[in-house]
């Protein structure tokens, strides 16, 4: 997979595939949504596809699937996201909640490759409503770690310093 990313002036940008197919980002989001917009964005819509393609293998497709993403970024000068509130809003009269449930954990434990791209420290909580019935508990929900876990030594036994 590839992109190239074209520097249009002041704060513009345009990405592109090598097919052809881009879209603008703008840093001041004037004309085209931020970087930081265009990540949420691609977020929402790689657990959106997930989630109707697993409802769909369920035999349950959705009528209408809506992802509205809230995204709180730290203070730190980078500024990268600290967390995302992210809600589902589903259409179906076959549908039923356990299904709705599975199909979101399943889209970001282990589908999403836009959210396991994503810091771990991230914290991420995943709601849904459905046929316009908020769900009574989350989907998913991630707390994050604020570092990464210390990775094993080769050959050396757990537990050993």
């Amino acid at each position: 997979m590839e992109c190239t990313v074209t520097w249009e002036g002041g704060k513009q940008f345009r990405a592109a595939t090598p097919d052809g197919r881009g879209f603008g980002m703008d840093g001041d989001s004037k004309t085209a949504p931020s970087p930081m917009e265009t990540l949420l964005s691609a977020l929402g819509g790689c657990t959106g596809i997930d989630v109707a393609l697993i409802l769909e293998r369920m035999r349950t497709p959705p009528e209408k699937l809506v992802v509205h993403l809230d995204g709180e970024r730290a203070g730190v000068d980078a500024k990268p996201y600290k967390s995302v509130q992210m809600h589902f809003a589903l259409q179906g009269a076959a549908l039923r909640p356990d299904q709705v449930e599975r199909a979101i954990s399943l889209s970001l434990e282990k589908y999403c490759s836009v959210f396991l791209s994503l810091a771990p420290a991230l914290q991420v909580e995943a709601r849904y409503t459905l046929n316009g019935v908020p769900a009574q508990r989350p989907a998913f929900q991630r707390s994050g770690r604020s570092r990464p876990r210390r990775s094993r030594i080769p050959g050396r036994p757990r537990g050993a310093a």
